[in-house]
């Protein structure tokens, strides 16, 4: 299990290996890197806190701002549902990179295509004629499958209430929660928490096609449904962040606010003594009144407000 003590977030590095950091819900993406920066003898400048899906890393990536604090996206999102790593600047953004770093730039390795199935101009995959196994576990109709981004179209008995345009009915990839193999080689099955559907190709190796593609593409949606739960969870965090700093300057507008608020005030004090400094120059500050004695009776006249 999947274990992590409160208060700390699991880094993880390049090299597959990882670091647990204990962490406030104040600790920020900045104080982060100088903390592995300095364990590493790095420069902090020129490394950067990734989030990153389960699953294909050079597809489905968010960078975290120096002020985004990691613990709150942690407990907003869940330990499991992405993770953070820690990695230098790559050439994007003005580091000098290695001749592998740029060809994961470009997406690809080694002059090879990355593993992921393109659509064409009409947003299908995959298309071809296997058949379907209907509800009486034995007969087999044929069948004409489409694999499409978001979608897998399949061709219904013309019976069934289900089917729609023309006989087709459609099964969203998010939905499947298995996609497997069978002990006949030319099957495949799609399983979704309430059904599970089986279809079976004419050789081993066209099954073979039709379940990698249809396996990846349904990997891919899931990758970018977390990373768009991370960056909702980001959002909110900083939003709250916003509220609190306008609820802040909003204080400011008052002397109670200024004086309350620890950083404010004490600039408010050096422009008193530096404009005591000022003005005793000129003869325009008040004879005998210290800065130290005006914020005196300021703070007796906001205390007799507030009783």
């Amino acid at each position: 299990p999947d274990e992590r003590p409160e208060g700390t977030i699991r880094i993880h590095f390049p090299d597959n290996t990882y670091k647990t950091l204990p962490v406030t819900s104040e600790s920020s993406v900045e104080e982060v890197i100088q903390v592995l920066s300095k364990r590493r003898h790095a420069d902090p400048s020129r490394y950067e806190l990734i989030i990153i899906a389960p699953g294909n890393q050079s597809l489905k990536e968010r960078r975290l701002l120096r002020g985004d604090k990691p613990w709150q996206i942690q407990m907003k999102g869940g330990a499991t549902a992405f993770k953070f790593l820690f990695r230098e600047l790559g050439p994007a953004d003005g580091a000098e990179g290695t001749a592998e770093h740029a060809k994961q730039e470009e997406g690809t390795s080694d002059g090879q295509d990355q593993d992921i199935p393109l659509a064409d101009a009409s947003g299908r995959i995959r298309t071809g004629q296997l058949e379907l196994l209907l509800k009486d576990g034995l007969s087999w109709q044929p069948c004409t499958l489409i694999l499409e981004e978001e979608n897998l179209w399949y061709t219904q008995p013309r019976d069934t209430e289900e089917a729609v345009g023309g006989g087709m009915a459609c099964l969203p990839l998010t939905s499947c929660t298995k996609m497997a193999e069978s002990e006949d080689k030319r099957v495949f099955r799609f399983i979704t928490k309430d059904e599970e559907l089986s279809f079976r190709a004419r050789t081993n190796s066209e099954r073979n096609s039709w379940l990698l593609a249809a396996a990846r593409q349904t990997a891919l949606l899931k990758e970018q449904e977390m990373l768009l739960r991370a960056d909702f969870y980001i959002s909110e965090v900083e939003a709250h962040r916003s509220d609190r700093r306008q609820s802040r300057l909003e204080s400011f507008e008052n002397l109670a606010g200024l004086l309350k608020d620890c950083s404010a005030r004490k600039l408010f004090e050096w422009f008193l003594e530096e404009s005591a400094m000022s003005a005793e120059a000129s003869e325009a500050w008040p004879s005998g009144l210290t800065p130290a004695a005006l914020m005196a009776k300021l703070d007796s006249r906001e205390a007799g407000r507030a009783a």
